[in-house]
């Protein structure tokens, strides 16, 4: 009767149907369990069905990175850009450690990340990030768009900085 009632959308009836089943033999102990259950489950599908399936389907985002090219050393990368075109934010992380890097050029390394942030605010993620791709200079250059999944920006810096600056 349970599965009657509930294909019919009568939770009315399959509710009842559980109050009845409580009081029979040993489940009477744990009739409060299963109904409290049996609530839990109906409030997950309602939530589910309210917020979209969308929701818990990993999003896409863009991800570059930023290097620096000085003079007489190998390239370092230096941190990530993820581009949420969504919410139109750029979400960053750079490194912090530049040991052996030359005082000069470690103050301007630190530069960047604050200077990218005050781009954005004022171009936007998307027009900051096509600025740099087409300006960036010879000592700072930006990698390639590559495309992340993950459930939310943070995650995707995580993973974009682990895989291509950690």
């Amino acid at each position: 009767m349970l599965v009657e009632a509930g294909a019919r959308g009568d939770w009315a009836a399959a509710s009842q149907w559980i109050r009845g089943f409580t009081i029979i033999g040993d489940f009477s102990r744990h009739g409060f369990r299963l109904v409290r259950l049996v609530l839990l489950v109906r409030r997950a599908l309602v939530a589910f069905c309210l917020v979209g399936w969308y929701s818990f389907v990993a999003m896409e985002y863009t991800a570059v990175l930023v290097a620096a090219h000085l003079p007489g050393r190998e390239p370092i990368n230096l941190g990530v850009l993820v581009l949420d075109e969504g919410t139109d934010r750029l979400h960053l992380r750079f490194r912090t450690d530049f040991d052996g890097i030359e005082p000069l050029d470690e103050e301007v390394i630190h530069g960047v990340p604050e200077m990218i942030e005050s781009m954005a605010l004022e171009m936007g993620a998307l027009g900051v990030l096509q600025y740099l791709e087409d300006r960036a200079s010879n000592a700072i250059r930006l990698g390639d768009r590559a495309t992340i999944r993950a459930d939310n920006a943070t995650e995707a810096v995580d993973r974009a900085f682990a895989a291509h600056v950690a």
